[in-house]
């Protein structure tokens, strides 16, 4: 009786170190797995963000401008835009005119340039594209 309580004992011991070994070998998985993902994956996803990221800094260039085709003498009438800029492929849209709150909006001719502020159901809302002098 007494060597089976000492076997008992002792089984339960290395049951007791095995579920310790287990749990330690499983601390050093992830340890090891979090050292890897922190010495290659996180700063690949850095050097990646760094050359694929666009500037957030809109130039003048940026603007999307697009050139009359068809002119639009006034607010209630509807023209056509190529848009080429914004780095799209050109493409015609129907365009009217914008109107600002402080004045009415004045006609566009055909072939002048023109600043799109927004595109509404398939529409670009136009106004006259004026540099400014610097």
């Amino acid at each position: 009786m007494a060597k089976s309580v000492s076997r008992l004992i002792n089984n339960s011991f290395s049951s007791v170190q095995g579920t310790i070994a287990f749990l330690v070998i499983l601390l050093l998985i992830a340890i090891l797995v979090y050292t890897l993902i922190s010495a290659f994956l996180i700063p690949g996803m850095v050097a990646y963000n760094k050359l694929t990221e666009k500037d957030t800094m809109v130039g003048e260039k940026d603007y999307l401008l697009g050139k009359l085709t068809l002119g639009i003498p006034d607010t209630t009438s509807t023209g056509e835009v190529l848009i080429s800029g914004g780095g799209f492929s050109k493409t015609n849209k129907p365009a009217r005119l914008y109107q600002l709150e402080d004045k009415p909006p004045d006609g566009i001719k055909q072939g002048e340039t023109v600043l799109i502020i927004e595109v509404r159901e398939g529409i670009a809302y136009v106004v006259k594209y004026e540099r400014a002098a610097l």
